[in-house]
């Protein structure tokens, strides 16, 4: 049972450190500053 009580803290730490990784890779800019600012599009 110890095995499963680590198994599931690490898979919660995995999924912690995914949510804060994707947090930051992919975080939008606060504010639109016109010619500064990149504009997705196509």
């Amino acid at each position: 049972m110890a095995q499963n009580k680590k198994a599931q803290e690490l898979r919660q730490e995995i999924l912690d450190k995914v949510r804060e990784y994707h947090k930051e890779a992919f975080a939008q800019p606060e504010d639109f500053v016109p010619g500064e600012s990149r504009v997705p599009y196509a």
